[in-house]
């Protein structure tokens, strides 16, 4: 959509600008560059930035340091969109951990680690794993932020998709559905939060067995998407 891709060009600017008349990129560039290449579904780029920006915190920074847990979520993150769950998995448990013992336990990264591996959990089937995280990350995020805020919704999603795994189509359907609207509403019809939202909807009532339904999100990601995949459990 217009936004990552002018957050694009503006880092990929300021990147090159950097490279060409000083000796060296801040880290905050690359990692910000890859995060809209992300958002582009970009991955391979997105990834290449994630490992200049990871390098760059560390040769900053060192090892242990919250700049350099940040790198190591979102680089796991872009992976688990990308479908390389056994990476992103690695690299959402090094993040976790670091975020543990360098941050407070009410943090909201630590929150997003753990929603976003539960996230990832869910989708490799070990859903009590899954739903264990996604309720720590809730209770962190319901104490530091207001009610009907996105990430607040997001997480709620994952506990969501842990339902929809054990069968329990109805406690997932309202969740699922908030999700999808708020993200479609905020953050627009070509988000990927929107998409992600959607795709889970195709998948729940197509598990569920309520075609009229899923058709109706499978047509909505067709017409705000001309290249839109066949839906299946989201992995982003």
């Amino acid at each position: 959509s217009g936004a990552p891709a002018q957050a694009d060009s503006l880092y990929r600017a300021l990147i090159d600008l950097y490279q060409t008349e000083r000796d060296s990129v801040p880290a905050t560039y690359f990692h910000n560059r890859a995060i809209a290449l992300e958002h582009q579904d970009r991955f391979e780029a997105a990834l290449g930035m994630h490992v200049k920006a990871l390098t760059a915190f560390r040769d900053q920074y060192g090892n242990a340091h919250p700049a350099v847990a940040n790198a190591l979520a979102r680089m796991a993150f872009t992976y688990q969109r990308a479908d390389r769950h056994v990476r992103a998995d690695s690299l959402h448990r090094k993040a976790l951990a670091m975020r543990r013992a360098l941050l407070p336990p009410t943090h909201p990264h630590l929150a997003s680690s753990l929603v976003r591996y539960g996230w990832l959990l869910v989708e490799q089937g070990r859903v009590a794993e899954a739903r264990a995280k996604a309720e720590e990350g809730l209770s962190i995020l319901t104490s530091l932020l207001p009610e009907g805020h996105w990430q607040i919704a997001a997480a709620r999603s994952v506990l969501a998709l842990c339902d929809m795994a054990e069968g329990r189509f109805a406690a997932a359907e309202g969740p699922l559905r908030s999700q999808f609207e708020q993200a479609r509403d905020q953050f627009g019809p070509q988000d990927w939060r929107a998409r992600t939202a959607a795709r889970a909807l195709v998948q729940l009532y197509r598990t569920w067995r309520k075609p009229d339904q899923s058709a109706r999100y499978a047509e909505w990601l067709a017409s705000t998407h001309s290249g839109e995949a066949p839906a299946r459990l989201p992995t982003r």
